[in-house]
């Protein structure tokens, strides 16, 4: 509300404190986030409705579920990804992607009605994986499965004829001796390139893009 502000630089020249970041946080998100606000705009009749301000609403609610779930996978919050996936199972069968929604269902249903104790323990221990031990740095356990599945189908499975199920499992097992041996080659040969992930990304010039779009053509 303070007019002097016009840019985030001088915001942050003021050197605002954490209780004032705390309250404009709440005021955002009260205002542009979705919350009841959307139901009771849609009473109103069509000449009152701002559906650009409503479909601005909802879309940030999207992208703050996103976050959240992305914040509690990377920290491995086991207990606040599961009860994003709930929110998620809905938005999911909206898209029309029914196989996905069921899966997620039955896979809580079992976990937290079906399983026995310890099950439950080792299922919810090895949702995610932290394969560089980082803070922050957790993963899906599908990002190993379907690397395995890599290198088990397409790199040693063969091909034509010899591409069978019974040739599959019996190479499945020594999938990890197979990249042991291809990375002593490379680091033999001293290939640098024997890294599996991409580099920090650089947000630096995309956030200042934003922030000039957005003060140029504020949707508020």
């Amino acid at each position: 509300n303070n007019w002097e502000h016009t840019s985030l630089d001088t915001f942050a020249l003021s050197e605002p404190s954490f209780e004032d970041l705390q309250e404009i946080a709440d005021n955002i998100s009260r205002k542009y986030i979705g919350n009841y606000q959307p139901c009771q705009m849609q009473n109103k009749s069509a000449s009152q409705q701002d559906q650009q301000y409503e479909n601005s609403l909802l879309l940030n609610k999207y992208f703050m579920l996103y976050k959240q779930l992305s914040y509690a996978m990377n920290h491995s919050d086991i207990g606040c990804v599961e009860s994003c996936i709930i929110t998620w199972i809905l938005i999911v069968k909206a898209t029309g992607k029914h196989k996905y929604a069921t899966q997620m269902m039955d896979f809580l249903c079992s976990v937290h009605f079906n399983y026995p104790e310890g099950l439950r323990k080792a299922m919810q221990y090895h949702l995610l994986v932290n394969l560089t031990g980082q803070k922050g740095k957790f993963r899906a356990v599908d990002w190993c499965v379907e690397l395995n599945n890599l290198f088990t189908k397409v790199l040693n499975g063969r091909t034509g004829l010899n591409c069978t199920v019974e040739h599959i499992i019996l190479k499945s097992p020594l999938v990890q001796v197979y990249r042991n041996l291809h990375t002593t080659f490379q680091r033999n040969f001293i290939h640098a390139h024997l890294t599996l992930w991409h580099t920090e990304a650089n947000m630096a010039k995309t956030f200042y893009e934003v922030c000039k779009h957005l003060s140029e053509h504020s949707p508020h």
